[in-house]
């Protein structure tokens, strides 16, 4: 779904007013692509970003994760799953703003901000990573 459908969409439910926002800065130094970049060079830039915020969702299911960067609003393809409701956000550029929905888009999902760590930090060894 485009950002534009997305946020028409979330304002027809009545969901993007009170949605829970969790803040993440973006780091910097990380790798940028370009919006027109071809799809393996983005997820190249992606996968170079060591940067990983961990979130907590209030959900036990499977659900869509979304952030918005700048005026754009966009979700991943696919539900994600946590570990102990839990799971990790590479950190790129830019600041981000991230919310959850549930798998059918009609209720908002609780997300909480738990740290930033780097790749590889042993204590989430096991933290699925979006």
């Amino acid at each position: 779904m485009d950002n534009n459908e997305l946020e028409k969409e979330l304002r027809k439910k009545g969901l993007w007013k009170g949605t829970n926002v969790v803040f993440v800065a973006g780091v910097h130094s990380a790798k940028s692509f370009s919006p027109n970049a071809p799809k393996e060079e983005k997820e190249q830039a992606i996968q170079s970003w060591k940067t990983i915020a961990v979130l907590e969702s209030k959900s036990k299911n499977p659900f869509y994760i979304c952030f918005m960067r700048g005026g754009e609003v966009w979700t991943l393809k696919f539900p994600i799953t946590t570990r102990d409701r839990k799971f990790g956000m590479r950190i790129g550029k830019d600041d981000l703003r991230f919310f959850a929905l549930d798998p059918v888009f009609e209720s908002s999902i609780g997300l909480s901000f738990i740290e930033i760590i780097q790749e590889g930090d042993l204590k989430y060894s096991d933290l699925p990573i979006y």
